[in-house]
């Protein structure tokens, strides 16, 4: 299999004012989502529950394979509280991203995609084991007939939780899918890697938006499914947000998770943003060294060549 192959398959494819003393206390600030590491020797999923059980908050999600850690829900005043634990390496605000990318075929219509099956690059090694496409995303559609021959239902996760199953309510993530991994049914669309295995981590919700918790979720578990069995795995990023440069992979819980998943053996291809801007800076998770960041355009005509562009040009420059 060939890594031009599982990269192209993913590229068509984000005041409290002062009281007297006798008052009552002023109110908590609105909880929100903390990402949490811990400190070497201190396992998640044995102290998260003990970490957090005396403050108010409740645990979100326990991290095991990329990230020893967990995220939890609750006011500054517990995430400071967590901070000052001696188990505790760091404690963020979780930060939000959203989908990007196209909802139409033009971009894989413009790179011939079906023609890789004629070629033979269909998302296999030489022993015919699958190569896995994990799409984290809003989900797939479980019931598309292009889709469903290569999707592995039983591995795939949602880290919504108001959202537990992973049909797509949205759209983006099937759209996606489809570019990487549908089935040649003989109709309909072909994935650039038609017989490629299809994971979904569904880590945005219907509206398209999900917070780097939730992508630190899917990515956890597709780790888990790599460390299980060493299926050569790639992870599919359409989504992104421009958020402050982060340097190192202990900037954060999210650059950490993907330093991992890549020392591992995953690669991880994300989005630039579709933006016209330079992500390389800005837009996460495509602006981080160990990413495969990727940005594409598409002609109007939907096919290779530049005809597309020039029509473009010349029917707006009057």
């Amino acid at each position: 299999m060939k890594r031009s192959l599982l990269t192209l398959a993913l590229v068509a494819v984000l005041v409290l004012a002062a009281v007297p003393a006798s008052a009552a206390p002023p109110e908590a600030a609105e909880d929100q989502t903390w990402i949490v590491t811990l400190a070497p020797g201190t396992v998640a999923a044995e102290h998260a529950g003990r970490l957090v059980g005396p403050l108010v908050g409740s645990i979100q999600h326990v991290y095991q394979h990329v990230l020893n850690g967990f995220a939890f829900r609750g006011s500054e005043r517990a995430a400071q509280a967590l901070e000052r634990n001696p188990n505790v390496l760091r404690v963020e605000a979780s930060r939000g991203f959203r989908a990007t990318g196209e909802s139409a075929n033009n971009g894989w219509f413009r790179i011939d995609a079906d023609n890789t099956y004629t070629a033979g690059d269909r998302g296999q090694m030489a022993n015919g084991t699958s190569v896995r496409i994990a799409v984290l995303d809003t989900g797939i559609d479980v019931d598309h007939t292009d889709l469903a021959p290569n999707l592995d239902v039983a591995s795939s996760i949602s880290c919504i939780a108001e959202e537990p199953s992973i049909q797509d309510g949205q759209g983006h993530g099937t759209h996606v899918s489809g570019i990487a991994a549908a089935a040649n049914q003989g109709d309909g669309m072909v994935g650039v890697a038609s017989e490629a295995s299809s994971v979904s981590a569904k880590v945005l919700d219907s509206t398209g938006y999900g917070t780097d918790a939730e992508v630190i979720c899917g990515l956890d578990h597709v780790a888990g499914l790599y460390a299980a069995d060493g299926i050569p795995t790639v992870i599919n990023f359409s989504l992104g947000e421009a958020h402050a440069a982060e340097i190192g992979c202990d900037s954060s819980g999210m650059h950490q998770a993907i330093c991992n998943l890549t020392n591992a053996g995953v690669t991880v291809v994300a989005a630039a943003g579709n933006s016209a801007a330079d992500s390389s800076n800005s837009f996460y998770p495509a602006a981080y060294p160990e990413t495969i960041a990727v940005s594409a355009f598409s002609a109007l005509n939907g096919t290779p060549g530049n005809d597309g562009c020039e029509f473009f040009l010349d029917t707006f420059s009057y």
